[in-house]
């Protein structure tokens, strides 16, 4: 089930911090995190089972020379409107248990791709192809 309402970049942006601040713009301002197989915002105590979260989109971003600049902004709602991103590298420096996490989420929208590739695959083959979301240097 893809939302009207998913946001997206209005433009190609380069930094990952640019497009954060642009998501907060847009009403996404928890910084999320997983932690004892939970998510949570930084500042709360709430926390989230995989089935109250909704991934709403993912943005995957690649350095032109370091390998640890390739990090994946995901954009967040839960089940009690709660919005907000949650970053994390991919490919070899990807935490586990986040990878362990959205592997239970039963529902990840990718509105900025035509394809059928999930956060997951993006994890284990993190070697670009044009079938995979927008890459962002």
């Amino acid at each position: 089930m893809t939302s009207e309402n998913s946001p997206t970049l209005e433009h190609t942006l380069s930094p990952l911090s640019a497009c954060v601040k642009e998501m907060q713009e847009k009403g996404y301002t928890t910084d999320f995190k997983v932690e004892n197989d939970l998510l949570r915002g930084f500042n709360s105590e709430t926390t989230y089972q995989p089935e109250q979260v909704k991934i709403v989109n993912f943005f995957r971003f690649e350095g032109t020379s370091d390998p640890d600049d390739m990090t994946i902004l995901y954009v967040i709602e839960t089940d009690d409107e709660q919005k907000g991103t949650l970053v994390d590298a991919f490919g070899t420096y990807a935490n586990q248990d986040l990878d362990a996490f959205l592997q239970r989420v039963p529902e990840i929208n990718k509105k900025n791709t035509n394809t059928n590739v999930t956060p997951e695959d993006l994890m284990r083959n993190p070697s670009p192809d044009e079938d995979e979301p927008k890459v962002f240097s």
